[in-house]
């Protein structure tokens, strides 16, 4: 069992990953493993398939930032990695040397990270949780993803292209290892920066500044994503202007949210009439109760 320092709906947490999650490894190769949020069934017009897309390249680097090997023999092919589902990459570790710092960057197609995981040539595993995006200002979403149990964990959006700030992502693996840091700070912003985690924009600029552009208004996404989950909160979510993906409705709290302009609107129920958010007819109700905005939702995804 391999305990990383992660982050859960905003909030630093202990989460533990059993062996069986992590990839295995040939020789002095280390694998890593990534996963891609929005794990949902299937909505009218087919699987959901927005948070799936392509990892451009994956490298590695020793302890004192030692270039040891990269995905595809150095052609940059990446991979494609699938809905609700992981790739693994696996990498020549200069004869078995230790991985500390992985580098992720993003492909053509975004993909949404629920969390990356590493097996070194020694055995020795580690891992990272995209709940680190929400809180080091990256865009992120909920994934739909179990770690630690009943814990759903968010993911964080990566691209090459300008749709989102994150094209590449270098993580610090022993800086996400709760046995390695016993004394481990309980502050989450002191994991956004150098040396436990980098980020950079499409064009080599430093992100974690709180003052970024948000992803390109014309991108829209067409999906509606129905949670039950409590943690899985519109009245927080909504209001991060970092929160980027599907519309997104919360059945415990009874909110939907826009994604587009960030607006929040109590479901219709038997007491709600006007006002609302029908998710019967999946438009927006006016004051008297008639249709007033409707978003043609090409699919709608029901986590359970």
């Amino acid at each position: 069992m391999a305990t990383i320092i992660g982050v859960i709906t905003g909030a630093l947490s202990l989460l533990s990953f059993a062996p069986s999650m992590f990839p295995g490894h040939t020789g002095s190769t280390a694998t890593v493993r990534l996963c891609a949020g929005l794990d949902g069934t299937s909505g009218a017009q087919g699987p959901l398939s927005g948070a799936s897309g392509g990892i451009y390249w994956v490298k590695n680097y020793d302890n004192n930032q030692k270039f040891l090997g990269e995905t595809s023999s150095g052609s940059r092919g990446g991979g494609k990695i699938p809905n609700g589902g992981f790739s693994d990459f696996e990498i020549g570790s200069g004869g078995g040397k230790q991985p500390v710092f992985t580098q992720i960057h993003g492909g053509a197609d975004p993909v949404c990270l629920a969390y990356a995981l590493i097996t070194w040539p020694d055995e020795k595993k580690y891992g990272w949780n995209g709940g680190w995006g929400r809180s080091c200002g990256l865009n992120w979403y909920y994934s739909g993803i179990y770690v630690d149990g009943d814990e759903t964990t968010d993911c964080t959006w990566i691209t090459r292209t300008t749709t989102f700030k994150l094209d590449m992502l270098m993580i610090r693996w022993p800086s996400f290892s709760s046995k390695e840091n016993p004394n481990y700070s309980k502050d989450t912003g002191s994991y956004c920066k150098y040396p436990a985690l980098r980020a950079y924009t499409h064009d080599g600029s430093s992100i974690f500044k709180r003052d970024e552009t948000n992803p390109e208004e014309d991108v829209v996404d067409t999906r509606l994503v129905i949670s039950p989950f409590a943690n899985h909160t519109v009245s927080d979510a909504c209001n991060d202007v970092n929160f980027w993906g599907p519309d997104f409705v919360s059945l415990a709290e009874g909110l939907h949210c826009d994604t587009d302009t960030h607006t929040v609107t109590p479901l219709c129920s038997d007491t709600v009439t006007s006002d609302c958010f029908s998710l019967d007819s999946r438009e927006k109700l006016s004051r008297r109760g008639l249709p007033t905005y409707a978003k043609n939702y090409t699919a709608t995804i029901r986590w359970k």
